[in-house]
């Protein structure tokens, strides 16, 4: 086994990227924080040992764990929770569980650490990677606990996501050479059981197990400054809430429903509109609400995708995609964070999914070869789709074309037909993207002039494909042998994949956030020192998935980091309550 306490990071070693909180003029979603001298002589209108700020899945498992610590707990969250986590698959990356040995797959915790340091690249330090995969029974464990239920049925192949019969695939890139020379691949996705996306299976559970333990919840009740000491330390939050039963608390829950099932996949006006119309109601109709935290707040409210400005500022070569998750994702929380003088990290690294291998029939599009402007190949078509995503948005400026021949163009379509009712999300837009994103070539060469695409280059590569399989050469850049063919029978199709494409667009979720300490999830000032009583957690943080992503490492990531802040929050060694406590100064606090 690994000897532990070592404090060896990958890469270069560096710490993750910081960036400095602006001083004045928060976005409105995040005002200056309020300093008081006195936290007994401030009128409190509820307080509780623990307060969590959002409630999807980070928050929730946060809830629990506090609650089983003997605290008494508040949850608020700006709509009525879920988050990204009701809209997500539901996938946890798990290994060396007692779900896979059902199925009769061999796996342990040293490959399981070995594969993601390959994908971690040094964001988290190898102990604190260690011990997510260490962890990985015992969390199973204390999920199934909460009511979330797993079975063992396993599939080998590549899905975008796996067929309603199964619950354990592959999600990253553990069968890739480089992969396989460091550490044996095992399947370590696991899907919350249920039909359809097991995300509302999993959050159903868990938001069903938080309200039962004697949290008390303030739905429709955005943060919007924290409450600190005059030293720094974080004493509480100010949510802005709007009153149940009253007209607009029933029309800010109708634009979410609304945004959430339609105008978050139109964007534009409507979703903006929608957006601006929730955040006039929250700011005109809200009742200030100050909430005491005895032990400390937790920061659960997931990443900024939602939140153009931010996008704009720290990922613009995403601007044009399509966002994954809810209108909750608005970066609320890390803007709190910062207005205490928080540090962030890797807020520029984002996971962009280019599907091209569909649930039904995956080898329609993960035989086809995708190429660049070039003409040229640049990673295996089998990889995870958001290891091809990232590659298409950061190395080939956003532009990628997938090459077919007529029978594979005929099997894609067969494939999205059969599976057009089961999977109307993942297909329809797949499906208008072979109907209207796609080029015709009698010849190889006028396909790549119909396209843009350098003829001399693509031939070049159409022609190495083919020689390489003739010669029963292996694949240069690694695709597995299941999903190779030669592209021989014209006409010759291009579908673009490009991050900016029409009908289909890169879907993306931001990774970045707060930096946290990984032993406690305190958050961090940009010297290093933490923040007595603010902690974050999943997406809001900087944790496993920051630097790359697979599925299911940030379910896992909210798991490991919500029981890990609560764990902390609530621990008998913490013999003084945080407004009783000296904390670090504050240089960087902006007071009322």
């Amino acid at each position: 086994m690994r000897r532990m306490g070592s404090r060896k990071r990958l890469g270069h070693g560096k710490p993750p990227m910081v960036e400095v909180a602006p001083q004045r003029g928060f976005p409105a979603l995040a005002e200056s924080p309020l300093s008081i001298a006195d936290c007994d002589a401030l009128s409190w209108d509820d307080e509780a040992d623990v307060v969590v700020v959002g409630f999807g899945g980070a928050g929730a498992v946060a809830a629990i764990q506090a609650a089983e610590g003997g605290a008494s707990v508040i949850i608020a969250d700006r709509f009525d929770g879920g988050g990204a986590t009701t809209l997500s698959g539901g996938v946890i990356y798990s290994g060396a569980n007692d779900v896979q040995r059902a199925a009769g797959i061999a796996d342990s915790v040293e490959d399981m650490f070995e594969y993601l340091k390959l994908e971690v690249k040094g964001v988290v330090s190898d102990d604190a990677l260690y011990r997510y995969c260490a962890d990985s029974q015992t969390n199973i464990d204390w999920l199934r606990k909460q009511g979330v239920g797993y079975r063992s049925e396993f599939r080998d192949g590549r899905f975008a996501f796996p067929p309603e019969d199964v619950f354990i695939y592959y999600t990253g890139n553990e069968k890739l050479p480089h992969a396989v020379a460091k550490a044996k691949p095992a399947p370590r996705g696991l899907r919350a059981a249920g039909k359809g996306l097991g995300g509302r299976h999993f959050y159903g559970a868990l938001r069903a197990t938080a309200l039962r333990s004697g949290a008390k919840y303030y739905p429709q009740s955005p943060a919007t400054r924290l409450i600190v000491s005059a030293d720094g330390a974080v004493l509480g939050v100010e949510l802005r809430r709007l009153t149940p039963g009253a007209k607009p608390c029933a029309r800010h829950a109708k634009l979410k429903r609304r945004y959430d099932a339609l105008l978050r996949f139109i964007g534009g006006s409507a979703a903006a509109k929608a957006a601006a119309e929730m955040m006039r109601l929250e700011q005109e109709h809200g009742v200030p609400l100050r909430l005491r935290a005895r032990s400390g707040v937790i920061l659960a409210t997931g990443g900024f995708i939602f939140n153009p400005d931010m996008v704009q500022r720290h990922t613009p070569r995403y601007v044009k995609s399509m966002p994954l998750g809810t209108v909750s994702c608005d970066g609320s929380g890390i803007q709190l964070g910062m207005s205490v003088g928080a540090a962030t990290g890797q807020m520029d690294h984002v996971a962009a999914w280019r599907h091209l291998a569909m649930p039904a029939a995956p080898e329609a599009y993960l035989k086809g070869l995708l190429v660049n402007a070039r003409g040229e190949r640049f990673i295996p078509e089998d990889a995870y789709s958001a290891t091809v995503g990232g590659a298409i948005a950061e190395s080939h400026d956003g532009r990628a074309w997938l090459i077919q021949d007529k029978p594979l163009r005929r099997q894609s379509f067969g494939a999205l037909w059969g599976q057009l009712r089961s999977s109307m999300v993942l297909t329809i837009p797949t499906l208008l993207t072979l109907l209207f994103g796609t080029k015709r070539g009698k010849t190889i060469e006028e396909l790549a002039v119909a396209v843009g695409v350098d003829p001399v280059g693509l031939r070049a590569t159409v022609d190495a494909n083919n020689a390489t399989l003739a010669a029963g050469k292996p694949d240069p850049l690694g695709k597995q042998p299941e999903y190779r063919r030669p592209i021989s029978s014209g006409p010759y199709y291009a579908i673009y994949v490009g991050t900016d494409s029409t009908f289909s667009q890169a879907v993306t979720v931001t990774l970045g956030g707060l930096v946290v300490d990984e032993g406690s999830g305190l958050v961090k000032r940009l010297d290093g020192r933490t923040i007595a009583g603010l902690y974050a957690v999943g997406r809001t943080a900087v944790g496993i998935p920051s630097e790359n992503y697979v599925s299911g490492l940030s379910i896992g990531d909210c798991v490991f980091s919500g029981r890990r802040a609560a764990l902390h929050a609530t621990s008998s060694k913490r013999s003084q309550r945080v407004d009783q406590v000296s904390a670090v100064p504050t240089e960087a606090i902006v007071n009322e």
